[in-house]
């Protein structure tokens, strides 16, 4: 009976291993049917840009995008202005049913950087590490989504960090990236802490009913795997002591 208490502890330990494994990569991809600035994340969590643009004060004109002629943030040497509609596209003189446009300080030359229907989604949504391509011939872009939970949307554009690649990199800041924003307050820590003690209290009171009604067990002998718990300080002054000892250099000494 001992050892099917053990098991049963066993099966819930490695049901919390299980979740971790799960929660730790947590790739978010477009579903068929998805529009191109949503994705849904490996745990079904639907990231949707549309709700930026929607919430902004002010709101931008329809016949404009999202942001609109953004320079690059400080100790970025790129001389451009850049827009990005994530959710619909715009037109603004050479940039023609754009997702992100370039446009020099003169206004003078305008490059679309980024259409809309190339967005692909990449990257672990849990880990802040979200991001979504675009591609518009030679130039395409990657926008950087991070978790900001002060900011409903800002664009922070770094521009084309390797002259002449014609690759344009921006970071977006909103609330919506945000895992305590999604799951109302609860982090991905606390999430883990909460199933890894309600785990224990499982293990526990169902090991000690078990061994109660079924054995007879009294007293401390109800614990599951008592005789584990007694042994536990000395099992794990042992591997101290057997850790130490394979840590530390051995001296060899030659007959002289």
């Amino acid at each position: 009976m001992g050892a099917w208490v053990g098991k049963f502890g066993l099966f819930w330990l490695v049901h919390f291993i299980s979740f971790w494994g799960v929660y730790a990569d947590d790739t978010c991809v477009r579903k068929p049917g998805q529009g191109p600035c949503m994705c849904t994340t490996t745990t079904n969590i639907v990231v949707d840009l549309t709700n930026i643009r929607n919430n902004l004060d002010p709101k931008p004109a329809d016949n404009k995008p999202t942001f609109s002629d953004i320079p690059v943030v400080e100790g970025f040497k790129d001389p451009y202005l850049y827009s990005y509609s994530p959710c619909k596209s715009f037109t603004d003189e050479s940039c023609q049913d754009v997702s992100v446009c370039q446009k020099s300080e003169d206004r003078k030359f305008t490059y679309g950087a980024g259409k809309l229907d190339t967005a692909k989604f990449s990257g672990d949504y849990f880990k802040n590490e979200l991001l979504v391509t675009y591609t518009d011939g030679e130039r395409n872009s990657t926008v950087f989504l991070r978790c900001s939970l002060g900011e409903v949307g800002k664009l922070q554009p770094h521009g084309e960090l390797k002259p002449g690649s014609k690759h344009y990199t921006f970071v977006l800041l909103s609330k919506n990236f945000c895992l305590a924003h999604v799951a109302h307050g609860i982090s991905t820590g606390s999430i883990l802490l909460i199933l890894f003690f309600v785990s224990v209290i499982v293990y526990l009171v169902g090991g000690t009913l078990l061994k109660h009604f079924l054995q007879g067990a009294r007293g401390w002998e109800q614990i599951p795997n008592v005789s584990f718990w007694r042994d536990f300080p000395s099992l794990v002054r042992d591997g101290v002591m057997f850790t130490v000892g394979m840590c530390t250099p051995k001296r060899t000494y030659e007959a002289i």
